[in-house]
């Protein structure tokens, strides 16, 4: 068997070690393959950090139909096109835009399911490492860089990375609590969309 299946069999049945080895392989790789797309070092290293993230949410769910490798570059490279296409209404623009809606639109019902779903992640979050707490707002909602997040707390941006790597697989396991609270708030927000137009 290919060394890195091999590998890749283990983090499916949840082994960080192996992760952790696939991601020391290859991140440099794909931080350059990336950086040609996005001509920016700092956005490469965030997509390919949300690449492993994902990797790692969804790894009992990932059949591989090549080798790793080229699992890991077409995703880099699939991400990297859908963020340029995107670059236009950035990402915390339309989260900030989508709460702003939910705490703005009328009816008890719709503020309770905003307050629930804040004080369940809030809830979660507060488990982490301090440093790790303020590292993971600082980044997905402040919508912060690993960059600005680094000069911000006096660490390095490895630091930031590694620290967003743990915190989105620790926040993983909580990955069904908060889909079954996120995906009543996906239909609330499309029910807002429709209304408006």
């Amino acid at each position: 068997m290919d060394a890195d299946i091999a590998l890749f069999e283990k983090v499916k049945k949840g082994n960080i070690a192996s992760f952790e080895k696939i991601f020391e392989k290859y991140y440099l790789q794909l931080c350059g393959y990336c950086n040609k797309f996005v001509r920016d070092h700092e956005t490469a290293q965030e997509i390919v950090s949300d690449v492993f993230a994902y990797i790692w949410s969804k790894r009992r769910e990932i059949n591989l139909k090549s080798n790793l490798r080229s699992y890991l570059f077409r995703s880099v490279k699939n991400l990297s096109l859908t963020k340029l296409r995107s670059s236009k209404i950035p990402s915390e623009e339309l989260n900030e835009s989508i709460l702003n809606s939910l705490r703005e639109t009328e009816g008890a019902d719709h503020n309770i399911l905003y307050t629930e779903f804040s004080a369940r992640l809030e809830e979660i979050i507060k488990q982490m490492p301090k440093q790790r707490q303020l590292v993971f707002r600082m980044s997905r909602l402040e919508g912060l860089s690993y960059n600005e997040i680094a000069i911000a707390m006096s660490i390095s941006p490895r630091t930031v990375q590694n620290h967003m790597v743990e915190a989105v697989k620790y926040m993983s396991s909580y990955r069904q609590d908060l889909m079954n609270l996120i995906t009543t708030v996906a239909l609330l927000c499309i029910s807002l969309v429709i209304a408006y137009y």
